[in-house]
């Protein structure tokens, strides 16, 4: 397997991440990411040489992608405007998470 996620890398990933977890979400979190280890480590078995490669966006025909049309936009003081509580430049929203 690859190496679980055991709790001092749980807890630098918590620190990293910015978050202030108690010790049972902790355990959820840990067993949650174990687990997607262990799926990615199931994919490790499948073998693809077979498979086309992923052919990227850059490589489609662009005959066939419409062309970005740039377009008349809102003012920003008329979205502004339409905001509950703004200052000049920005909405402001309530707060999401201490």
């Amino acid at each position: 397997m690859m190496n679980p996620i055991d709790d001092n890398l749980l807890l630098k990933l918590e620190r990293l991440a910015k978050l202030n977890l108690d010790p049972d979400e902790r355990a959820v979190i840990k067993t949650d990411l174990n687990k997607i280890l262990a799926m990615f480590e199931k994919l490790q078995e499948l073998d693809t040489t077979t498979e086309e490669p992923f052919r990227y966006f850059s490589e489609i025909n662009q005959e066939n992608v419409r062309q970005d049309d740039v377009k008349e936009h809102l003012q920003r003081e008329t979205i502004l405007g339409l905001a509950p509580k703004h200052d000049d430049s920005f909405i402001r929203i309530p707060k999401m998470k201490d």
